[in-house]
């Protein structure tokens, strides 16, 4: 047979060389333009007020907006999700009823998600879904333009999660145009505390972690291209006593390497994990000070920037930690005591987030107009400053702060995971 002539050879070769260039820019991109979280929503809804949900816009040098959405937009009540594209455009929201776009219309297939009794319940009773627990979305691995959404229903007439479901969302048709592809997948359906998710070492995929209620089992699944695969269950560290109604927290932090479970009984425990295998390894535990106080308000962690800094509050005293230290709990350090200054309420303290611009902010466990801030939480002691009541809202919010994996977190370079040639560009 006849080789070809040279001028395909050389076609091939360029045409071969545009793949890789265009496979490794892909790559690139996928590590370095990933602010799904510049967008996030607040809320407070009630019977006899009626009220428009906060956006808050950020960009990495800071907040840079906060304004209210229109009269026509859908209430908001404790439970929300914004998902952004990569570039930080607003894509969809939830309010735990129903998933919208940005004309603020029900989505195509997007009606009653977490069905039951509560949806019925909070449908009737405020216009928005009530839990102390919010859904958290990801891009879908290797489905450009598809998103996953995790969203925690609650049990009748308790505060326990259950069931667990995601729903798949395509936004391949355009910013208005989405589509609900499937929805309230259940994946558990009782027995868990809240989940964590958490970037795979190849920069790519996902880990989400669940704590199996009192217990020492964490469940674990792989979300890829594939799909979402049960890789099933860690024990390790003391087991939690299943003392009270009440479910816990977890947060993960920056660079992936620390889990850490908050409960309102148990106090926080800390475990180390594996990006590469999913193993989890219990590491320290902290008890709480007050924790008479920590029954109501558990849900004040975050973890520094730099993942050398644990944040936690009872509702009134802040207290940091070092991770890094062989006895974390002897590191306590008190930043702050709630000052008992009242807005609307008094502005004690309650859920806390990490935002993209390397601040942690901080909700009030009232329907309050402010939110508090840690302005430098890489530093040890006050140096940190932070400031109580420092942000003015244009509405009371409820006890709201949304959750969001850190997108930004590359591969584990070096590891037999690393197998997508992504660019690390963790930057928070």
């Amino acid at each position: 047979m006849n080789s070809p002539p040279a001028y395909i050879y050389a076609y091939m070769s360029k045409k071969k060389s545009c793949i890789v260039v265009l496979i490794i820019f892909s790559n690139f991109m996928c590590a370095i333009a990933q602010y799904h979280d510049l967008n996030w929503l607040l809320g407070y809804s009630s019977r006899s007020r009626n009220t428009n949900p906060i956006h808050l816009k950020f960009n990495k040098d800071g907040l840079s907006k906060i304004s209210q959405f229109p009269s026509n937009a859908p209430k908001i009540n404790t439970y929300s999700c914004m998902m952004s594209d990569s570039s930080g455009n607003v894509l969809f929201y939830t309010n735990g009823l129903h998933i919208y776009n940005m004309n603020h219309e029900i989505m195509d297939g997007g009606d009653t998600i977490n069905p039951g009794y509560w949806w019925m319940h909070c449908d009737t009773t405020w216009n928005a879904y009530f839990s102390r627990y919010q859904a958290q979305a990801i891009p879908y691995p290797g489905k450009p333009d598809n998103y996953i959404m995790f969203h925690p229903a609650m049990i009748k007439n308790t505060l326990n999660l259950g069931p667990l479901y995601y729903t798949v969302i395509d936004m391949s048709h355009g910013l208005n145009a989405g589509s609900v592809h499937s929805k309230n997948n259940i994946l558990l359906r009782d027995g868990m505390e809240y989940f964590g998710l958490v970037k795979h070492a190849n920069g790519r995929d996902y880990w989400l972690i669940v704590p199996v209620k009192a217990t020492n089992h964490f469940k674990k699944y792989l979300i890829d291209r594939r799909g979402i695969k049960n890789k099933g269950i860690d024990s390790t560290g003391p087991i939690f006593d299943n003392l009270s109604s009440i479910t816990g927290v977890n947060r993960v932090s920056p660079n992936g390497e620390y889990l850490v479970v908050s409960h309102p009984i148990n106090g926080i425990r800390i475990y180390e994990f594996d990006r590469c295998s999913g193993a989890i390894t219990f590491l320290d535990a902290i008890q709480y000070t007050n924790w008479s106080r920590q029954v109501n308000y558990d849900l004040g962690i975050s973890i520094s920037p730099d993942s050398k800094i644990l944040y936690s509050h009872d509702g009134f005293v802040l207290h940091q930690y070092d991770l890094t230290a062989q006895s974390i709990e002897d590191t306590r350090l008190t930043i702050a005591r709630f000052d008992r200054y009242q807005d609307n309420y008094f502005t004690i303290f309650s859920w806390c987030k990490l935002a993209v611009d390397g601040k942690i902010y901080m909700a009030s466990g009232s329907n309050n107009a402010v939110l508090h801030v840690i302005e430098r939480p890489n530093l040890r002691g006050l140096a940190c400053n932070f400031r109580q009541h420092s942000i003015s809202l244009p509405e009371q919010n409820f006890n709201t702060i949304p959750v969001f994996p850190n997108y930004r977190l590359g591969p584990v370079k070096g590891s037999p995971c690393d197998s997508l040639n992504v660019t690390n560009s963790n930057d928070r």
